[in-house]
């Protein structure tokens, strides 16, 4: 009976809050006190049937939705967050995968068709294509922490993946590139955009 009351308490609460309606003036549409409708707001009482399908009339619910537990909007709000957020993360995810998918199909093709042993290659280049794939998505949904990570993983992939297309002249130094471009991810990732920093700054006025 207590969760009952509280139920009830809770949803009339709710229901009367998103009308913008007092305790009072949703007495005076029932034709009881406004003491009586603070009494079913604090769970100290019911209201009787008849009144209960007074109020469902009135906010256009039923009375078992009166009488039910249900999600309070932060709650509801949370879970319809929670699940966009996963489909984002899936669908980014299945875009890298037929990334992966299609580089297979050509690796496959090659080794069977064209006769080049040198086809594996091409599953280096796809991680810096995936971290392309992933930046687009990103730049929608994610945020700068997991773009600084995928910028990372670009730039080191691309010159792992320079360094394996042209082995044969060892170019070992390629990955010193690697370094400042590491250290202004870095700085880039310290910037606080809200703080409104620019690349060409003004003059500020005397």
């Amino acid at each position: 009976m207590d969760t009952l009351k509280q139920n009830v308490a809770t949803n009339i609460t709710e229901l009367r809050k998103t009308q913008n309606l007092t305790q009072a003036e949703l007495a005076a549409r029932l034709n009881y006190s406004d003491k009586s409708v603070s009494k079913w707001e604090r769970g100290e009482s019911l209201p009787d049937i008849g009144v209960l399908k007074q109020i469902a009339d009135m906010f256009d619910v039923t009375v078992d939705y009166l009488l039910c537990e249900h999600d309070s909007p932060e709650q509801a709000q949370y879970r319809i967050d929670k699940t966009r957020r996963t489909n984002q993360i899936i669908i980014a995810v299945l875009a890298v995968v037929i990334v992966w998918i299609a580089v297979t199909v050509v690796y496959i093709y090659g080794m069977l068709y064209a006769d080049r042993t040198n086809f594996w290659t091409l599953f280096v280049w796809a991680i810096p294509v995936s971290c392309l794939v992933s930046l687009y998505y990103n730049r929608a949904w994610g945020s700068r922490k997991i773009k600084f990570w995928i910028l990372t993983v670009l730039v080191w992939s691309l010159l792992a993946a320079l360094f394996v297309q042209t082995l044969a002249y060892a170019p070992w130094p390629l990955f010193i590139i690697g370094i400042p471009a590491q250290i202004a991810l870095i700085l880039w990732l310290k910037i606080d955009p809200e703080q409104g920093a620019t690349w060409f700054p003004r003059k500020k006025k005397k």
